[in-house]
């Protein structure tokens, strides 16, 4: 589904034209597998090809991983659903899907200058997680890594390998801690990459004006959506803290900022992911957050 970039190094890899990717999910052992097929067009969006700009409104929605729609077929990600409810309303619209699958902030930014820009759109929605403040080629941002995850994950070989394999018991039990702690370490590394020394956050921040003042010397409106972390934290999801950092920051730029995370946790929370093991959102998941990013910045744009 990508390609390497050598002459861009920022940007390390990016959609390939005409890809497609087949992923499998099982929702329990000896479950029947879920088979998921996503593809992107020759423009290298995932969605319908896009013709010539006209004066139809265009909305592109750049991302990562939850734009794009990693796990969800074509017509569930949220830029598609997003498209549905436009046309609804009765208004014509097109829409962009130019999510690209593990890419951070900048390389979103950069993204769109380099190839979604082309397509002339009216409205940018750039759609962040709460890993967007993991620069690449440094280390991932696991460099604290929880003791038990390392132990309990499902590759680990040696001793502890050679008892899984052959007590199925121990195999459940470190299978169900890995699962459980896994997604509580992730999330936790990664909110402690927005605190206000952290290179990643200083990174996304100049990424953030550099888009937001590309669009305004373009004429464009500029929306930041937030995509929660569907792991739950009390009453809420393991990705509140982070984002209370992302909207305060966006406020103090004015930059119009969305938080999802209550429309999403109404819509089913953490039972919206695609699978117990993954954070991405299901096909729910995604109607829920176009739903609160049309509700929300319709009447932002006067329509």
């Amino acid at each position: 589904m990508t390609r390497r970039v050598p002459k861009r190094p920022e940007l390390v890899y990016e959609n390939k034209p005409g890809g497609r990717a087949v992923i499998e999910y099982r929702d329990a052992v000896g479950a029947e597998p879920r088979r998921v097929v996503m593809r992107t067009n020759k423009q290298a969006m995932r969605g319908p090809v896009l013709p010539a700009k006209s004066d139809t409104l265009r909305i592109a929605c750049v991302g990562d991983s939850h734009t794009f729609g990693y796990g969800v077929a074509d017509g569930e990600t949220w830029p598609a659903h997003l498209r549905d409810l436009w046309r609804d309303s009765g208004e014509a619209v097109e829409v962009i899907n130019a999510g690209v699958n593990a890419y951070n902030t900048l390389q979103e930014v950069i993204w769109y200058e380099r190839r979604v820009a082309a397509l002339k759109p009216d409205v940018v929605v750039l759609q962040y997680f709460m890993n967007d403040t993991v620069v690449r080629g440094a280390g991932g941002g696991d460099s604290h890594q929880d003791l038990l995850v390392e132990w309990s994950h499902p590759r680990r070989g040696g001793g502890i390998g050679w008892l899984r394999r052959r007590w199925q018991t121990l195999d459940l039990v470190l299978d169900g801690i890995f699962r459980r702690r896994s997604l509580r370490h992730y999330a936790d590394v990664r909110t402690v990459l927005h605190s206000p020394d952290s290179p990643g956050w200083q990174e996304v921040r100049a990424a953030l004006r550099r888009l937001r003042d590309r669009c305004r010397r373009d004429g464009i409106a500029f929306y930041v959506a937030l995509y929660p972390y569907l792991v739950e934290e009390g009453d809420g999801l393991r990705s509140d803290k982070a984002f209370t950092t992302v909207a305060a920051f966006c406020e103090s730029e004015g930059i119009e900022c969305l938080d999802t995370t209550a429309a999403l946790i109404a819509a089913g929370g953490a039972s919206l992911r695609i699978s117990a093991q993954d954070y991405h959102g299901n096909g729910e998941a995604h109607r829920a957050f176009a739903k609160a990013v049309f509700d929300w910045f319709r009447p932002l744009l006067g329509r």
